[in-house]
């Protein structure tokens, strides 16, 4: 991996200098794979060879045939050409970058199209393209209900002092790092540091920005969000984590991902009945949007859970899962409205009950009360639900 450098000016012109540092890092970790390396981002891509080996690694695909040991300029170009088409179909957004910048290492440029890479393949991950999220909101919200003690409100200034991202790392792994709460804030780079070591040794998340990056109160922003972004990704810790939580919550309908698992409204159903009881989510077999909207809507109604997705991003079972990772992990919040009682729709059945007992006629507060329900009607017990208010 390459050098990391051991200072940096509090300028908010040194952003350039920190991303190279830390898309340099990244582009390693990933070359690694391949047993490759570049020295520079300015050289590192001109012949094309490396970036093939990158698209590779990070996509999953084959390039295809290409030329392995180019020795002239449109050897060079052409497997430069054949990356950024294949990219762009992919749905990596091209943003003016062209073959001439990479093989004349325009290194501004280079950082464009590296952040389109981390973007699309590392952050969103999905297989649709046409998938369009606003993925800084929802790594941010992920991250806030995840260390709600933080008070994060920015993927930068916020992980200034080191203390964020240890508590990030002993919620997501308790007892890794259960001294966060007594770090000196007035000593963040080592609180970054021993951040990051754990996350890499525990994790195997690498360390493509310095301590020292992290720490500057101009750190850069797409840096930053680089970096945390291995805490989001498919089947990482983070991920494993809100399975975790959400399966916890939902042990009648559990789910293995945030995607297709949740596309038919099912689980999310299931969900929201778990925390407010007694409501019935009506379940429409061929219209899977519609149940994701009848569950996302009782969610942010009756349990204040915001609905920052939409219900047809929550059907596309290609939906990048930070998407709905971010969502549920909301349910931390969940608190059932005052007031709240099922619509009418729940009730239908209600004539077919009676209630009687002491719990009734002489109700003890504070202790429990026997209450006798008698149903008039064949209805099956399984189907029964009853909500006390």
């Amino acid at each position: 991996m390459s050098h990391l450098r051991k200072s940096v000016k509090g300028s908010e012109g040194n952003w350039i200098d920190m991303q190279i540092n830390t898309f340099s890092n990244w582009v390693n970790a990933n070359l690694n794979q391949r047993d490759r390396s570049i020295e520079n981002l300015g050289e590192g891509f001109a012949d094309g060879v490396n970036l093939v080996h990158l698209y590779e690694v990070v996509s999953k695909k084959r390039i295809g045939k290409y030329t392995k040991e180019p020795k002239f300029h449109n050897q060079y170009m052409d497997n430069v050409s054949l990356v950024l088409k294949a990219a762009e179909q992919d749905g990596v957004k091209m943003v003016s970058i062209d073959s001439d910048h990479i093989v004349n290492g325009n290194v501004k440029m280079i950082l464009g199209l590296l952040w389109q890479f981390i973007l699309r393949y590392q952050i969103v991950g999905a297989d649709d393209k046409n998938v369009k999220i606003a993925l800084k909101k929802l790594l941010l919200i992920w991250l806030q209900h995840v260390i709600p003690e933080q008070r994060i409100t920015n993927l930068t200034s916020d992980w200034n002092d080191g203390v964020a991202l240890c508590n990030l790392i002993n919620v997501l792994q308790p007892g890794l790092c259960p001294d966060y709460k007594h770090l000196d804030r007035s000593n963040p780079v080592d609180n970054a540091a021993k951040g990051m070591k754990l996350a890499e040794e525990k994790f195997g998340i690498p360390q493509i920005i310095s301590p020292y990056h992290m720490t500057n109160p101009h750190v850069d922003e797409l840096s930053m969000m680089t970096y945390l972004s291995y805490f989001t990704q498919d089947n990482g810790i983070g991920e494993q984590w809100t399975l975790g939580l959400v399966n916890d919550w939902n042990k009648q309908h559990p789910v293995q991902n945030f995607n297709n698992d949740w596309s038919d409204g099912k689980a999310l159903g299931s969900l929201v009945n778990n925390f407010a009881p007694g409501i019935h989510i009506e379940n429409q077999p061929d219209d899977d949007v519609q149940n994701c909207k009848n569950a996302m809507q009782i969610a942010d109604d009756c349990l204040g859970v915001p609905s920052i997705i939409t219900a047809q991003e929550m059907a596309n079972p290609n939906i990048p899962e930070l998407a709905v990772m971010a969502y549920t992990v909301q349910f931390r919040n969940a608190k059932l409205s005052n007031g709240y009682m099922p619509p009418m729709s729940d009730v239908s059945n209600a004539e077919a009950f009676s209630a009687s007992g002491p719990g009734l006629s002489e109700p003890r507060v504070g202790e429990e009360n026997e209450i006798y329900v008698r149903c008039e009607q064949n209805i099956p017990f399984d189907d029964i639900q009853v909500s006390v208010a």
